[in-house]
């Protein structure tokens, strides 16, 4: 399965900011790290909030009447 180009983009940020760690100084690096693990609570909360969605959106396809689930487009 491919990435979506969003996905994409993101792991590039993130192999981008890493690549910038490389030459700095140990304390900066470090500090650097930890500024990035802290971020990671902004990252769960939107991911947790889009799994939400994506959960209530498929539940509320699966109790579509099968007529409505499979309904064709005519030109």
């Amino acid at each position: 399965m491919s990435d979506d180009p969003t996905i994409g983009f993101l792991k590039a940020d993130v192999a981008r900011f890493c690549a910038g760690l490389e030459g700095l100084a140990p304390a900066i690096r470090l500090r650097l790290v930890v500024q990035l693990r802290e971020a990671r609570e902004v990252t769960d909360a939107a991911l947790a909030g889009g799994m939400a969605g994506s959960v209530f959106a498929c539940a509320a396809l699966s109790r579509l009447p099968a007529q409505a689930a499979s309904f064709s487009v005519s030109h």
